[in-house]
C-alpha cells in the first residue's frame, strides 16, 4: 500500500468537506470511511487522533443527513467519537458528541435519557459562555426535549431563547458541527409549540419566518426538515388541502435524495391526498422505512394516520390500531402526539361507540390540562 502523508489526507478531507457543502452526502461518507482506514499511516499519534476527530465530526453529520438521528450508522459513529472525546478532553468536541447522543435518544422516544443529556449539554454550555453556537444548541435541545415530553409552554420558552441567541454569522458552524441549520429547526419546533399552546397568530408568524429561512438555506437536510414540518403542522390541524398545497409549493428535489425525509413526506402526502381525493395508497412500508432510519418516536402518530386512512379500506385494521393507541395512552404512554391521536380516535368513535367517544374526551381533557395544550380545548 502506498504511504500517505498527513498533507495528502488533509487534501482528501477538504475534498469531502466540499462534497458535504453541495449535498453529496453519500459520496462524502464513503470517502471519509476510506480516509479513516489510512490514519494509522500518520506516524504522529496526536496528529492522527486529531484527524480522526475531524473526520468523525463530518461523518456523523453526513449520516444524520442520509439516515436520520436514530440510525445504526449514527449510533456506531457516536460510539467511536465518544471514546475519542474522552481521550482528547476537547470541550467543543465533547459537546457535539453529547448533542448527537441526545438527538439519537430523543428520536427513539427515550424522554428521560434525553432530559439527562439536555441537562448535561446546558451545564457544559454554561461553563463556556463565550461560545454562542453551543448556547443556541443547548436551548434547542431543552426546547425539543420539553416538546416531546408534551410540555409545550416550557418548550416555547427554551426555543424562543435559542432563536434570540442565534447569529446568522454562525450558521455554517451549526451545520458543520451539528448537522443542522439551527434557525430552521428552532423555527419549526417553535411554530408547533405556539400552535399547540393555542397561540395561532404566533404560529403563523413563525411559519412565515420558517419559509423565509428555508428559501435562504443552502443545507438540504435542514430544508427537508422544514419542508416536512411545515406540512405536518397542517396534519395536526386536520387540514389536508393546506397540507397538499404546502407539499407542492416547496422544492421537493432537495428532500428526495434524503431517504428518511422522503419517507416522512410520502406518509404526509398519501394521507392528505386520500383525505382530499379518496385515492388510497398504503403508508405501511413508508412508516417501517422511516422507523428503521429515524427511530420510533413518531410511530404512534403515523399509525393513527394509517388508521384514519383505513376506516373504509380495512375497517378491522383501523379498529385494532385505534384501540391499541388509546389503550397505550391510558397506560401512561403519552407524548406530544397524544392529543392528535385522541382527536382522530374521537372522530372514529363518535358515531360508532358513543361511550368510547366520551371516555376519549375525558382522557383528552386530562392530558390537555396537563400539557397546557389550549389548541385542543374545543376540538376534542
Amino acid at each position: 500500500m502506498k504511504m500517505r502523508e498527513a498533507a495528502a489526507i488533509n487534501k482528501d478531507i477538504e475534498a469531502c468537506e466540499q462534497e458535504y457543502k453541495i449535498g453529496s452526502y453519500e459520496s462524502c461518507a464513503n470517502n471519509l470511511n476510506q480516509i479513516l482506514k489510512h490514519l494509522p499511516l500518520i506516524p504522529d499519534h496526536e496528529e492522527s487522533i486529531n484527524k480522526e476527530k475531524e473526520i468523525l465530526s463530518l461523518l456523523i453529520t453526513c449520516y444524520i443527513a442520509l439516515y436520520g438521528y436514530g440510525s445504526s450508522q449514527v449510533a456506531e459513529a457516536i460510539s467511536r467519537a465518544t471514546a475519542l472525546g474522552e481521550e482528547l478532553q476537547d470541550t467543543s468536541f465533547i459537546f457535539s458528541i453529547l448533542w448527537t447522543n441526545w438527538s439519537n435518544v430523543i428520536v427513539n422516544g427515550n424522554i428521560i435519557q434525553a432530559q439527562r443529556f439536555a441537562t448535561e449539554i446546558m451545564d457544559l454550555a454554561e461553563k463556556n459562555p463565550s461560545d454562542k453556537v453551543i448556547f443556541v444548541e443547548a436551548f434547542h435541545c431543552l426546547g425539543v426535549t420539553e416538546f416531546n415530553a408534551g410540555q409545550f409552554q416550557e418548550s416555547a420558552k427554551f426555543l424562543s431563547t435559542g432563536l434570540k441567541k442565534f447569529d446568522a454569522k454562525n450558521r455554517k458552524l451549526h451545520i458543520y458541527n451539528y448537522g443542522n441549520d439551527a434557525e430552521i429547526l428552532l423555527l419549526s419546533w417553535l411554530s408547533w409549540a405556539k400552535l399547540l399552546c393555542g397561540d395561532q397568530q404566533s404560529y403563523l408568524n413563525y411559519q412565515n419566518k420558517l419559509l423565509t429561512a428555508m428559501r435562504k438555506s443552502e443545507h438540504n437536510s435542514s430544508y427537508a426538515f422544514g419542508y416536512v414540518f411545515n406540512a405536518m403542522g397542517y396534519v395536526f390541524q386536520d387540514n389536508a388541502k393546506a397540507c397538499i398545497h404546502a407539499l407542492r409549493s416547496l422544492d421537493r428535489t432537495k428532500a428526495d435524495a434524503l431517504p428518511f425525509w422522503n419517507s416522512w413526506a410520502n406518509i404526509v402526502r398519501k394521507w392528505a391526498e386520500y383525505r382530499e381525493t379518496g385515492v388510497f395508497q398504503s403508508i405501511e412500508e413508508d412508516i417501517q422505512h422511516f422507523i428503521q432510519l429515524q427511530g420510533g418516536i413518531w410511530e404512534p402518530f403515523f399509525k393513527v394516520l394509517m388508521a384514519d386512512m383505513n376506516t373504509r379500506q380495512n375497517p378491522a385494521l383501523a379498529a385494532e390500531i385505534f384501540a391499541t393507541l388509546v389503550r397505550n395512552i391510558k397506560l401512561g404512554k403519552s407524548s406530544f402526539h397524544s392529543l392528535p391521536i385522541l382527536y382522530f380516535s374521537s372522530k372514529y368513535y363518535r358515531k360508532l361507540n358513543p361511550d368510547k367517544y366520551e371516555e376519549i374526551r375525558a382522557l383528552a381533557k386530562h392530558i390537555r390540562v396537563k400539557q397546557g395544550a389550549r389548541y385542543w380545548e374545543w376540538r376534542i
